[in-house]
């Protein structure tokens, strides 16, 4: 059976910062199209420098990066990218937010609002179209971003901690609706998250980062993620302490 082509690809990386210190040297992964992966690693390992070549939005020192069997060289528009900080214009409304990446591809302003209000109303917002994101709370910021980001139908979709600035019951509200829109069945993503439960609820295949550039990352299958009756069931359990022992090993070795 032939291999699907990547979604995306990273062929022997390397990223340093001024000064010559890099975070990643010689990375190579590949996710290919419909996996959704959670990478985890310890603060300072790369994990959101690797998401924004991904995005285009720094390129490498070294190696090359494909999105969709196209080399990366700057921001792209099938790619979604989903911030902590949600990223809304605050002069505009959560329908205009939303609108905002479909206007600029030039679609018209019936197409646009269409579109827009659909999103907003399959995430719980209709009646919240015309407030402002000062007027929202912190997890109706988050399900404008999502909204956003699915309305044009994204290629990928790279979420960076999403959910970490969230209170524990929002977090879980979303990392839920996450499940419903297709994250961990069929939609081609990339979570950055530091929560080892949110990592085996979203990814179904999990990439632990090394402790710096020169340790090798682990990947760690997670076929059962996809579904809320995963969570909270004995193989989540398992896999969630496997990912913690593989975390605490990193911890302790002496690259750390």
């Amino acid at each position: 059976m032939t291999q699907p082509r990547p979604i995306a690809r990273l062929d022997d990386v390397t990223y340093a910062y001024p000064g010559g210190n890099a975070v990643l040297r010689g990375f190579s992964w590949s996710v290919l199209p419909g996996e959704s992966w959670a990478v985890i690693g310890p603060s300072g390992c790369g994990k959101t420098t690797l998401l924004y070549i991904l995005a285009g939005l720094r390129l490498p020192s070294r190696g090359h990066v494909e999105v969709a069997g196209e080399r990366i060289d700057g921001p792209r528009k099938d790619i979604g990218l989903i911030l902590q900080d949600h990223g809304l214009l605050p002069w505009e409304t959560a329908l205009n937010n939303v609108g905002l990446s479909l206007r600029l591809r030039g679609a018209k302003a019936r197409a646009w609002r269409a579109e827009a209000r659909a999103w907003l109303e399959r995430l719980g917002l209709g009646d919240l179209a015309h407030r402002y994101p000062g007027q929202l709370s912190g997890g109706q910021k988050q399900r404008v971003a999502i909204a956003r980001t699915l309305a044009v139908s994204p290629a990928l979709m790279l979420m960076d901690e999403p959910f970490s600035a969230l209170d524990a019951m929002t977090r879980e509200s979303l990392q839920l609706l996450a499940l419903d829109l297709g994250i961990a069945r069929g939609r081609s993503a990339i979570l950055i998250t530091h929560d080892i439960t949110e990592a085996v609820a979203l990814g179904n295949r999990i990439l632990i980062m090394g402790t710096g550039p020169d340790d090798a990352p682990t990947i760690i299958e997670n076929g059962g993620a996809g579904t809320a009756a995963y969570i909270g069931s004995q193989e989540f359990h398992d896999r969630a302490g496997e990912v913690r022992t593989r975390l605490n090993l990193r911890a302790a070795s002496p690259l750390a």
